[in-house]
């Protein structure tokens, strides 16, 4: 798993002019991950309790 910003795959998303679906959301993030093998290693997000 790799580290994408959401500003990437919104960029792409915004080219087709399509609303996000998980689906449309793996396949961005699945060729950013393939444009750049140099992303960092995902890492899990810890928040606070509401």
């Amino acid at each position: 798993m790799r580290e994408v910003q959401a500003s990437r795959t919104n960029h792409r998303r915004r080219r087709r002019h399509r609303a996000t679906t998980d689906i449309t959301d793996a396949h961005a993030i699945a060729a950013e991950t393939l444009a750049d093998p140099e992303l960092p290693p995902a890492r899990k997000h810890a928040e606070p309790p509401s």
